[in-house]
């Protein structure tokens, strides 16, 4: 996994109490998410031989970079670095802050840009499931009435709160219900059709299955955590190895099977003579208290997943340093549930955004990692394995953006008109 053994010592500062399998629990749920229902689209529109290569492709790379990712706080570790926060503890944005101290803000602004992207694909896929349920409201109205909704649960200051901690435990039970609902729909309403019948692979569509599947697998924030936490910290890598084996597998037969279900119209509505995009749920057909529970775990977790924004935010404008910093403080979370409204009424696609999310993602995921590895451990590393590892940051920047790119130019045609 692209690791030292040796760095993997006593020297590092007490650990964590948490087991392998409770951190290889929360791993899962950090990468497991709303992303998942992203992925029958994205393989409709890439084809099932090559949307089942990126899968492998995108969730091997990630896993890889996870691992380095982790290594490289240990090596620092190790030397006696510490981060800026409480205990020491170095965190991603230590690393990135020890790699790159003038480029520290620009990576920070990307990982911010790409976390609003990611609840901005919460707003979207809420709004086109609660509008079926809906259908007296029209889109605008029934934006108003969640940016209404999430405005005084923004004002919320800690992800301890009793509404935030109920909010996981229904988002857990309502993730796992849609995804049930979705497999058990596509298994009664006809026989999965032979994947020889249905496309491969279509060129058209790599960028957006690019966006997706690093939107679905990256979780490298997540993972210097999960690791700091651990009681036996040597057993991170083994961990992350195999329960991302797993999340590969269920995704890979999950995007399969549904897509092998429901063909051309996964993820679509067929509406005057053509395909109209909608969310994967509309294929469970009039189940509505799905719907609705989706929707509502979004709309609960958007808050949450916004504080680190809000917060980075309010740190880089001095906010905490100003007049009147809890009036500032709650201007900013009330503004940017203001902006996730208009943007939502105006970027409609809920497979565009994620794609968008994940593309930018991949400068995290791929080329930040591997730039980190290749300046720390750049006194071990042969020839063979620079070159490696810096194909893996031109693989990042090269893929970032021809997929963005590409995942604009299919939004603003799909806005300007329909697909047939």
């Amino acid at each position: 996994m692209g690791y030292d053994r040796a760095l993997l010592g006593e020297f590092t500062p007490p650990a964590g109490s948490v087991t392998a399998l409770s951190s290889s629990a929360t791993l899962f749920k950090a990468v497991v998410g709303t992303g998942i229902f992203a992925l029958p689209p994205a393989i409709r529109e890439v084809g099932w031989l090559a949307g089942s290569v990126m899968v492998l492709l995108i969730a091997g790379l990630s896993a890889y970079t996870m691992s380095l990712v982790v290594s490289c706080v240990q090596e620092l570790r190790r030397r006696g670095h510490k981060g800026v926060g409480a205990g020491g503890a170095i965190e991603f944005t230590d690393l990135t802050a020890f790699v790159f101290p003038g480029l520290n803000r620009p990576i920070l602004f990307v990982c911010l840009i790409a976390n609003y992207g990611a609840i901005l694909g919460f707003f979207d896929f809420a709004v086109a499931n609660l509008l079926t349920l809906t259908p007296f409201l029209s889109r605008w109205q029934l934006i108003l009435a969640i940016v209404a909704f999430e405005l005084p649960l923004s004002l919320l200051r800690s992800t301890s709160h009793p509404v935030f901690k109920l909010a996981m435990t229904f988002g857990n039970l309502a993730v796992a219900a849609a995804c049930a609902s979705v497999v058990y729909s596509g298994a009664m309403s006809t026989e999965p059709r032979p994947l020889s019948t249905l496309p491969a692979y279509d060129s058209s569509g790599l960028g957006l299955a690019f966006g997706v599947c690093i939107f679905m697998f990256a979780a490298h924030m997540e993972c210097v955590s999960i690791e700091q936490d651990m009681r036996t910290r040597r057993n991170f890598h083994t961990m992350l190895l195999w329960t991302f084996v797993v999340i590969v597998v269920l995704h890979l037969a999950f995007g399969i099977f549904i897509y092998s279900c429901f063909g051309e119209a996964v993820g679509r509505e067929w509406k005057d003579g053509h395909w109209v995009d909608a969310t994967i749920l509309q294929n469970v057909g009039e189940n509505s208290a799905v719907k609705l529970a989706m929707s509502a775990n979004l709309l609960l977790m958007t808050p949450m997943t916004l504080l680190p924004v809000s917060k980075a935010i309010e740190d880089a404008f001095g906010v905490h340093q100003s007049y009147r910093p809890v009036a500032y403080s709650r201007c900013t979370r009330l503004g940017l549930i203001a902006s996730l409204g208009l943007l939502a009424a105006v970027l409609s696609s809920f497979e565009g955004v994620c794609a968008l999310v994940g593309c930018l993602t991949g400068l995290s995921c791929f080329t930040v990692p591997a730039a980190c590895y290749l300046h720390i451990f750049s006194h071990r590393l042969g020839s063979l394995r620079r070159v490696w590892f810096v194909g893996l940051v031109l693989f990042g920047l090269v893929g970032t953006a021809f997929s963005a790119v590409q995942v604009v130019v299919g939004m603003v045609a799909a806005q300007s008109q329909p697909a047939q």
